[in-house]
């Protein structure tokens, strides 16, 4: 995903659907992507341990969320 994209995503989600918060998780290694939220205005609100299994270990992820612009 690119950050036009997620631009348009997030002029949806907060013009359009009027959306308060919006959540997700990334897996902590995801350098690129994690680069890509913040600089959207996501924020790291915790990490979630072995909150899933990748080839065959057990892998953290970051809960980033972004709070909308009416609020």
């Amino acid at each position: 995903m690119d950050k036009k994209l997620m631009e348009e995503i997030l002029d949806l989600a907060d013009n359009w659907l009027m959306l308060k918060r919006i959540e997700l998780g990334v897996f902590v290694d995801n350098e690129k992507v994690i680069n890509l939220y913040e600089s959207c205005g996501f924020k790291i609100e915790g990490r979630r341990k072995y909150a899933a299994i990748r080839n065959g270990k057990y892998e953290d992820e970051y809960i980033i969320y972004k709070e909308g612009n009416r609020i």
